[in-house]
């Protein structure tokens, strides 16, 4: 307790003994006033609470409350408990007995509680920081100990009514800028002088050592330090008396801005208190640099000899000072605005203001001339509808998203080379972005802790203009002057309004119409049984990285979106991707939710192949994933075969995936999946370049088409090395070469006679593959293994031996250097060549009508059979080719087959 009465002289800072207890005597009383109004706010169990709370934190009992081992720091300093709280530590734990801590060193120096407790802004619900202060020897392991026994506190008392939170405090790491970590409740590096400033100005000392700040000279805050070794030298209080988190220096730009995204995040569920302190940052950065905070205000007022709490309250200290900045602006609709905010944290009815101690609150109230109306109006805040919170939130958040940019702009002008590197900033963004940032198909939350129930009885669906819209309506279906929402899409309005919970199986939905009448039931059976709700909040540490799927539901066949459509079959085996009737996927929908908290909402039409490319770049797990379908039709058989599709594809690891629905072919391929509406397009993908070799699969393969025949071989022989699988079909040859990294390539070509086809070919992948780099450690010795396959009508492969035999055949040698594609790679006409038949150069232009001219004069026949290559060089055009590190087989095979078609062209023209 402080040492005399105090008085109501105008003080200087403490320059001697006696203005150093005066000083003192003033903040503890005005302490000891707040500490009682604090209490009246709570029940009598709650004020027992907080009254042994510093009993329990300055002893390890194993039968009290928070208790969690003897090692944990303890000792408060300064502290003795009175009667009344070995009183109350009897109650909980009869037989307790105090045997004090003398023999022990203290390591706790204070505890403080911070925030809105013991102002006009406390209520019955109101939550309390607590900021326990330990002292510089204790190390990492025991605050961990620490903070483990604080968050059983906070336990304890929420079994009576009350949040507390406690954050454990090191006043010299804190003066010296060390913070701690931000987490959901604190706000880490993003504030330190701001939140300093709140702590000085509503803190209350429930135990321990004094704010040094207390005794410091608020008209001269500059020269803190020189204050600080006076006040040492002549210890007018002893050193172990007072504890020093550092003045309220002049706040950096950047803390402002970072404040202010922290004060964004925080308005994701209580909008008005942060409205407020973002209002506050503007007041404080307009003053820059010499920023007067309110904290300076009120011990300027204290030293004045003024320390009655009514008009030191912070928050009415924060109402008069926004009140003066916009009047002085003559922003008159935003200073509406910041009182309907002031008024909305206080959390108390104007008319409940009966009592002698809530005379400074209800005076402040009575100069803005509001209306009762007014006031019963804000009071019945959790009652209002859907539509009143829209708009309610819309005026918020315009303010919001305006102040904030209005911070920035001021910010960047006070300090051109603003930076904001730091990590918990990008961690803030992320919690913003997920809460405001609007998106196709992203469901918005529109209830930031505004209303506590938004669930409609009766609601409206009305089409108009291609649109969809929900209206609230009464009993006699009198509609809202404007809708709820309005969108394309009827599922994305309905998902919307359940999420919000305005829809819920107890609404009555009308539906007006020009077109046929839907049957909304299977989507709301749908709806009401998957986990959307409650609310997913997400978990802090989920915003240190990118955002993960955790929920993923496919919706099929919404009727509202299909014609009428049957399908029978008696055949268990029956594959719906693929029937008589071709595909029974009609219509897919996906309704996902991340690991930020995001709902969204995708209309994929009828492609399967969008919905496994999601898939592919969002990787759900087998227990994340739900399939639905929400028409009649086959619908325990669509959904076992999407759901067994989604789990086959999710267990493929470096694995390669094709598969037919009706008449689209999807690869699944990791984060490279995709859909081909032809069979062209489809080999056109596969012979793009890879990086190594994986297994190929094929998803139904009695379902493949003949066009697409070939793909088995793939599937059937996963060897290392290059395979070449081909068929017969009358006068062509259809070739599939799968090369050393797993890229296909695909041709056809005209067929005389097996020597004709594969001798050229063998021997220009034997060429090819010794310009390739020699991995040792993959091949023996470095050779590489070249099978050839050829597929037999009867359906079966042929693996074919005599290679040896081919490689003995006499050909024709025929040599190309490609040296420049002139960046048209599908012009081969107009590529600069080289060439060299049967090691003789060719001369002329254009030189595939050169080369042309030149086999054919070789051919004693003048037959004007294929042109095949046997070697080319592409070296010297690499850079015009899709190359993924180095060159690989396909390249070569791929300009091989377009120099192929130019000259054969060319030849037949001649």
């Amino acid at each position: 307790m402080a040492d005399g009465e105090p008085n109501h002289h105008p003080l200087d800072s403490a320059r001697d003994r006696e203005t150093t207890a005066q000083i003192r005597a003033r903040f503890h009383a005005l302490n000891q006033s707040r500490l009682a109004l604090a209490q009246m706010s709570l029940s009598e169990r709650q004020c027992d609470a907080l009254r042994l709370l510093p009993l329990l934190l300055h002893i390890n009992h194993p039968r009290l409350p928070g208790f969690c081992g003897t090692a944990v720091p303890s000792g408060i300093s300064q502290f003795d408990p009175d009667p009344h709280q070995l009183q109350l530590a009897r109650k909980i734990t009869p037989g307790f007995r105090y045997g004090g801590t003398r023999n022990r060193s203290n390591q706790l120096a204070a505890l403080y509680v911070m925030g809105s407790v013991g102002t006009v802004a406390q209520g019955a619900h109101s939550d309390m920081d607590f900021w326990v202060c330990c002292e510089s020897s204790v190390g990492p392991d025991d605050r961990q100990q620490l903070t483990d026994k604080t968050q059983r506190l906070s336990q304890w008392a929420s079994g009576l009514g009350l949040e507390w939170h406690f954050f454990v405090m090191d006043a010299d790491a804190f003066a010296r800028g060390t913070l701690q970590t931000l987490t959901t409740e604190s706000s880490g590096s993003a504030q330190h002088f701001l939140l300093l400033d709140e702590f000085y100005r509503s803190a209350i000392l429930l135990a321990g050592q004094e704010p040094l700040w207390w005794y410091m000279n608020a008209a001269n805050r500059a020269r803190y330090s020189e204050q600080r070794a006076l006040f040492q030298k002549t210890r007018f209080l002893r050193e172990e008396q007072w504890l020093d988190f550092g003045p309220v220096c002049d706040v950096p730009p950047e803390e402002f801005v970072s404040a202010a995204v922290w004060q964004l995040y925080k308005a994701i569920s209580s909008p008005h208190k942060s409205l407020l302190k973002l209002w506050l940052l503007e007041v404080y950065l307009g003053r820059y640099p010499q920023v007067l905070t309110l904290a300076d205000k009120m011990k300027l007022l204290v030293y004045a000899g003024n320390f009655h709490p009514e008009s030191l309250d912070p928050y009415l200290l924060l109402l008069q000072e926004l009140t003066d900045y916009f009047v002085s602006r003559k922003e008159f609709d935003r200073l509406e605005l910041m009182r309907q905010c002031f008024y909305v944290k206080l959390a108390k009815r104007y008319r409940d203001l009966t009592k002698p101690h809530h005379a400074p609150l209800r005076n402040a109230l009575d100069e803005w001339l509001w209306n009762p109306i007014d006031f019963e109006h804000l009071d019945n805040m959790h009652q209002w509808n859907a539509q009143q919170v829209i708009n309610e939130r819309r005026k918020l958040t315009h303010e919001l998203t305006n102040s904030y940019r209005h911070l920035l702009h001021m910010a960047r002008t006070t300090s051109p080379n603003l930076e904001l590197a730091h990590e918990d900033i990008g961690v803030l963004g992320r919690k913003l972005f997920a809460s405001f940032e609007r998106s196709s198909g992203k469901i918005e939350r529109i209830n930031m802790g505004i209303s506590s129930d938004l669930q409609a009885r009766y609601l409206l669906i009305e089409q108009e203009q291609n649109q969809w819209c929900l209206y609230i309506t009464n009993r006699r279906w009198e509609k809202t002057r404007t809708p709820l929402i309005g969108h394309g899409q009827l599922a994305f309005v309905l998902l919307w309004a359940y999420c919000n919970g305005v829809l819920t199986p107890q609404s009555r939905l009308r539906w007006l119409t020009e077109s046929a009448h839907q049957d909304l039931r299977p989507w709301l059976r749908c709806m009401t049984s998957l986990p959307l709700l409650p609310w997913h909040e997400a978990r802090h540490d989920a915003f240190t990285r990118k955002a993960s799927a955790e929920l993923w539901v496919v919706l099929v066949n919404d009727p509202g979106h299909l014609p009428d459509f049957s399908f029978y079959s008696d055949r268990p085996e029956t594959d719906p991707l693929n029937t008589s009737a071709g595909s029974l996927i009609r219509h897919l929908q996906l309704i996902t939710r991340n690991s930020w908290g995001e709902i969204h909402w995708h209309n994929l039409g009828d492609s399967l192949a969008e919905l496994i490319a999601r898939f592919g770049d969002q990787q759900p797990r087998p227990g994340q994933m739900e399939v639905r379908s929400l028409s009649r039709v086959a619908a325990t058989l669509i959904e076992q075969r999407l759901s067994q599709l989604l789990q086959r594809l999710h267990s493929l690891v470096d694995a390669r995936l094709l598969l037919v629905n009706g008449d689209q072919i999807i690869l699944w391929d990791g984060a490279d999946s995709g859909g081909f509406d032809s069979v062209d397009a489809l080999f056109c993908h596969l012979a793009k370049p890879r990086q190594r070799k994986t297994p190929w699969q094929l998803d139904n393969p009695d379902h493949l088409p003949d066009n697409l025949i070939l793909l088995r071989g793939p599937a059937q022989f996963q060897t290392e090395g290059l395979q070449v699988f081909y068929r017969i079909t009358g006068q062509h040859a259809e070739v599939l070469v799968h090369d050393e990294c797993g890229s296909m390539v695909h041709f056809r070509t005209s067929y005389y006679q097996r020597d004709n086809l594969l001798k050229p070919l063998h021997h220009f992948l034997r060429a090819i593959v010794q310009r390739l780099p020699l991995d040792q450690h993959r091949w023996l010795f470095g050779i590489i293994p070249i099978q050839f396959y050829q597929w037999h009508d009867t359906g079966r492969w042929q693996q074919q031996h005599a290679t040896s035999d081919i490689s003995r055949l006499p050909l024709g040698r025929l040599h190309i250097a490609v040296l420049d594609m002139n960046d048209a790679p599908t012009a081969p006409g107009q590529w600069r060549l080289q060439a060299w038949l049967d090691h003789q150069a060719i001369e002329g232009e254009p030189m595939c009508r050169a080369i042309a001219a030149a086999v054919l004069a070789c051919r004693s026949s003048g037959e004007r059979y294929p042109v095949h290559i046997t070697d080319l060089e592409i070296d010297a055009c690499k850079r015009s080719l899709p190359v993924l590190g180095q060159l690989q087989s396909s390249h070569y095979l791929t300009v091989k087959v377009q120099l192929e078609a130019a000259i054969n062209s060319a030849m037949q023209a001649l």
